[in-house]
């Protein structure tokens, strides 16, 4: 998909500097599959038409934790309104079938 977008970019709209990179770097520190069983879902993007509904995000991470899986969320800080009550519910150690955000 990326070396489609990079040649449209490149041979049909001419444009100069066109890269591969997104510019998203790994801190530091971080091991890849130190956690296992961990699932991190994304579930907002740019383009809301897109996205699916917040139910069917819960319902994924119900099935995930099913299957003896942990869910995590990623939402940037100015998502994380639509995200807050599981936040909550994390923060004051309820740990059952709740995905992480």
């Amino acid at each position: 998909m990326v070396d489609r977008i990079v040649d449209v970019a490149v041979n049909v709209l001419h444009l100069r500097d066109v890269t591969r990179s997104n510019g998203l770097v790994v801190p530091a520190g971080v091991v890849r599959g130190r956690v296992a069983d961990r699932v991190v879902i994304h579930p907002t993007g740019s383009h809301p038409e897109k996205m699916w509904r917040r139910d069917k995000f819960l319902a994924l991470s119900r099935a995930l934790v099913r299957r003896q899986l942990r869910p995590s969320f990623l939402v940037a800080p100015e998502e994380m309104s639509g995200w807050n009550d599981i936040a909550t519910s994390r923060a004051k150690g309820t740990r059952s079938t709740r995905p992480r955000v």
